[in-house]
Parts: C-alpha cells; sequence; structure tokens
C-alpha cells in the first residue's frame, strides 16, 4: 500500500488548518500507510495528497507510539545542528545534511505548547516542513560555524534535563 505522493509541486504546497472533526479520518488513514512503512518516522497528511495541517510520527526510532500533531507550529528553536543524512518517505533513497535544532518548542491543537528535545525535535521540524511546503532537501546545508562553545560529552544538556551530554542530546 504506497499512497505516499511523490510530486514535488503537490509538496511545495503550504497545508490549510484542519478541524478535529476532519483530523479524525486523516490520523487514520496516516496511520493505515505509516503500517505499510517500516523504516518511516512520520508523515504528513499532504504526503498523501491531503492538504491539511496535521501529521503522525514515532517518538523515536524503537518505539511504535504514535503521535498526532494537528495545526502545529514551531514557537523556539534552540542549540542549531547539522542531522546527518535526514531521509524522507517521499523520496526514498535520497539523504542529505540539514540545518535542524536539536530543542524546539513547538505548539498544537492537541498537546498545547512543549519542549521537544532530541531526535523527536528532528522529526516534528521534518513533518512541520511538510505542512508549510519546504521539502527536506530545501534545509541542505555545510556545516554550521560555531559561534557558541561546544557542549563538552561531560557538561549538562543545554536542554535543561539535568543530564549530561553525553546520555542526552549528545546521542544523536
Amino acid at each position: 500500500m504506497d499512497k505516499i505522493v511523490k510530486d514535488i509541486l503537490l509538496l511545495r504546497q503550504k497545508s490549510d488548518f484542519c478541524s478535529k472533526k476532519e483530523s479524525k479520518n486523516i490520523f487514520e488513514q496516516l496511520k493505515l500507510v505509516m503500517k505499510f512503512h517500516d523504516n518511516c518516522l512520520g508523515l504528513a497528511a499532504i504526503q498523501l495528497g491531503i492538504k491539511k495541517r496535521a501529521s503522525i510520527y514515532k517518538r523515536n526510532n524503537e518505539s511504535s507510539e504514535l503521535v498526532e500533531l494537528l495545526n502545529p507550529t514551531i514557537i523556539k528553536k534552540e542549540v542549531p545542528i547539522i542531522y546527518k543524512q535526514e531521509g524522507c518517505a517521499s523520496f526514498p533513497g535520497q539523504y542529505h545534511d540539514t540545518k535542524r535544532f536539536k530543542i524546539i518548542t513547538v505548539k498544537d491543537d492537541i498537546h498545547g505548547e512543549r519542549k521537544v528535545v532530541g531526535m523527536e525535535a528532528i522529526i516534528v521540524q521534518h513533518e512541520i516542513d511538510h505542512m508549510d511546503g519546504v521539502l527536506f532537501f530545501d534545509r541542505k546545508q555545510q556545516p554550521i560555524e560555531r559561534t557558541t562553545k561546544k557542549v563538552g560529552r561531560n557538561d549538562p544538556c543545554p536542554c535543561g534535563s539535568g543530564k549530561k551530554y553525553k546520555k542526552c542530546c549528545g546521542n544523536l
């Protein structure tokens, strides 16, 4: 079952507001398609040809738990990084190093406002980009010039978790 859209012109369109009533059917369709794509970490409605601001994603690679996003926006971005070899279900076999952020604050109609860190933050950014008509290769980057002191492996993690960096966001 491969309903994932590969049409760049459609994927570049911005998605429209999605009501909670509309989202129920959309989330069911997204979950059904995700079942057939084991390596897929997230899926936005636009990838099924539905121009609505709805998405689902796995919290991390090992998790089967799916998180729903409805009309999400990123409020704050912290700790810029280059994420190595990002891919997309709409463009199988293509991978690029992309500019992302390790820590974001996101607001949506299901979860309200919350801080998201690590791999989950990268996935959420990717899915929100889809809803904004931005594709992952638009974020293709050369390494970022460091403007702040590099965080050491044994330093406290800048996400505020209280853990050492190597045990938290440093293992992306």
